[in-house]
């Protein structure tokens, strides 16, 4: 199982103490005179020293974080009161320290604003006109980091992307309930309640609607993209969100997916502000961990309410057969995360037969 342990290239520029390249490091090129040390001591070199380019993009004096090439520029944002919260909640986002601006990430652009439309007899959705090709999106350093690695993640995986389609970034606002109530930036509907900031409002969240293929026969993709709204597609559509579902949480704190009905025309991600989540913990988590369990023969069905004995039985099953030890403690969800980790990677990587439960 060895080959399901998958590293995105490193991304240049976000090491500690270092942004990626020699001139903007301050190192120093030279470039020798053409003598040999056959007609000179070691106190005789000569050489001509090349001063280091100077980084002009714009970054605001609180920008530490050292940026990759692809990235335009960094500003702090300032504070601002949300939408979407009730009207006596008076909430406020915070100052961002942070936020990167680009139109790529990894070399792949950012698309937004698509139209959509069945494709008949079928559940799949197809795109049929975008608004931007190249479309500029802001995100704090972490959550860039996390989607660079992601995008590097889906090409390990067999999976090479040509555009993200993103249905928005940052954006100061509330989390409002109950669904199909709170449409509006401003709701004062009495069912609706929204006093918790969104990650969005940190910038530290993006929606993913769908992506675009560099080779759709490679991956077995019947439609040149491939769009959340087609998470009822039984096919290949499906398949391959399942995919991409799973290599984003190897990625992610949140991915919050097609289980939940608020969310069926885009993934939300986010990196919960540097702070994991608890394994098996958001709903969206169950869902896919148990499907995954059960899409690999390792549990008989997904079963409500949806628990942890259940999932740890199959998780249990899924270490023995990847030759992992499972945990001595079953209740110490933290120590399972090596095995779920496995089980996204199974998935990613396309279900391969050295992943299923064999009896």
């Amino acid at each position: 199982m060895d080959d399901l342990i998958f590293e995105a290239e490193p991304l240049l520029g976000t090491g500690k103490g270092s942004c990626g390249c020699a001139s903007c490091r301050g190192e120093l090129e030279t470039e020798w005179d053409g003598e040999t040390d056959d007609e000179y001591g070691d106190d005789e070199w000569e050489w001509d020293v090349v001063a280091p380019k100077a980084d002009k993009r714009p970054r605001d004096s609180s920008c530490t974080t050292p940026m990759p090439d692809e990235v335009l520029g960094c500003r702090r944002h300032g504070s601002q009161a949300a939408k979407m919260c009730l009207p006596s909640a008076n909430m406020q986002c915070p100052a961002i320290p942070e936020l990167w601006k680009s139109l790529t990430v990894a070399g792949v652009p950012f698309w937004y604003g698509v139209k959509t439309a069945k494709v008949p007899g079928t559940k799949k959705v197809a795109v049929t006109h975008v608004e931007q090709k190249r479309r500029e999106t802001e995100m704090t350093p972490a959550a860039w980091q996390s989607l660079h690695k992601w995008v590097g993640l889906m090409g390990a995986f067999g999976m090479p992307l040509a555009a993200i389609i993103s249905a928005g970034a940052r954006y100061c606002r509330c989390i409002k309930k109950p669904y199909g109530v709170c449409k509006h930036d401003v709701s004062t509907h009495p069912r609706c309640t929204g006093t918790t900031l969104s990650n969005h409002s940190f910038g530290d969240a993006i929606d993913i609607t769908g992506v675009v293929w560099k080779d759709p026969a490679m991956v077995g993709s019947s439609l040149k993209v491939t769009l959340m709204h087609s998470w009822a597609d039984s096919g290949d559509q499906g398949r391959l969100l399942r995919r991409i579902n799973a290599a984003l949480r190897l990625c992610f704190s949140t991915v919050i997916d097609y289980s939940d009905p608020g969310h069926r025309d885009h993934f939300h991600v986010d990196t919960n502000r540097g702070k994991p989540r608890t394994v098996f913990g958001m709903g969206a988590d169950k869902y896919f961990i148990l499907g995954a369990l059960k899409n690999l023969g390792y549990i008989d069905a997904v079963k409500k309410p949806l628990s942890w004995t259940q999932a740890q039985q199959g998780l249990a099953a899924f270490a023995r057969r990847s030759q992992m030890q499972p945990p001595t403690n079953a209740n110490d969800r933290e120590a399972w995360r090596p095995v779920v980790h496995r089980l996204y990677s199974c998935v990613a990587i396309g279900d391969p037969a050295s992943c299923r439960n064999q009896p």
